[in-house]
């Protein structure tokens, strides 16, 4: 079984739930299918096998300003997308917990461009 890591960056960050739980269904949908697509369009462009057996991520989120953010309203929706992500270019075969776990979110301490950086540490029986 091969093992490794990859590393991807967006030059987006997910929208905080709290900037999408009150808004009408079409924005938060915007949100997440923008979200979504960036994360499929820069899979392809990584170097991630085809076809993997699981897979761990962990993300840093940038954003210019320093500030206290809560993680959950961050965590959540990059979580979704990024398993929906997956599924969709065909990584993964199901976005379940045996195959798919999304460890910890954390802030970039220092300012700097917007992004997410995502560290994918995955398995594959084939490569």
């Amino acid at each position: 079984m091969a093992t490794g890591l990859t590393i991807v960056e967006l030059r987006i960050v997910p929208a905080s739930y709290n900037a999408t739980r009150y808004a009408p269904w079409q924005v938060a949908r915007r949100y997440a299918t923008r979200l979504r697509d960036e994360l499929g369009w820069s899979l392809i462009a990584s170097d991630l096998p085809r076809v993997l057996s699981s897979v761990r991520a962990e993300a840093v989120l940038v954003f210019p300003t320093v500030r206290r953010r809560d993680e959950g309203n961050f965590r959540t929706p990059l979580e979704k997308a990024l398993g929906d992500a997956l599924t969709a270019a065909h990584y993964l075969a199901d976005d379940t917990p045996d195959q798919y776990r999304f460890g910890g979110l954390t802030f970039a301490g220092e300012k700097g461009p917007t992004s997410t950086i995502l560290t994918l540490h995955w398995e594959c029986t084939a490569v």
